[in-house]
């Protein structure tokens, strides 16, 4: 799917380029959700909320040995995992609506299907 919307950009070739840039802006995206469900539902009083903000809590914080850890994944996509979450702590919920609004804005602008649209994906 993102494929289609990479063949629309002029002059880039992202195979040249970098190979994997999808991946890694996969998993770059990954992580912000992670960031988000930790800010976002961590005072939360529903329990499945709560328990969303505690995985994403452990996946942020926690060693881990699993190769989809944040280390991991951190080193894959060259990002610095301190860096991370610092700025994960430092998150408040009104920095995850803006940045979640900007991104439901931005969509149209880059020829992208709105969130909510069915017909896109």
């Amino acid at each position: 799917m993102l494929w289609c919307y990479v063949q629309q950009i002029p002059d880039v070739d992202v195979r040249a380029h970098d190979r994997y840039l999808w991946v890694r802006l996969l998993w770059g995206k990954v992580i912000i959700r992670a960031m988000f469900d930790y800010v976002l539902w961590r005072d939360s009083k529903d329990i499945k909320l709560k328990r969303c903000s505690m995985e994403a809590e452990k996946w942020l914080f926690e060693p881990s040995l699993l190769h989809n850890s944040l280390v991991n994944i951190c080193e894959f996509i060259s990002a610095d995992v301190e860096k991370i979450r610092r700025y994960a702590r430092s998150m408040t919920k009104g920095d995850v609506k803006k940045m979640e609004h900007i991104e439901r804005e931005c969509r149209p602008l880059l020829g992208l299907p709105a969130a909510d649209d069915k017909e896109g994906t």
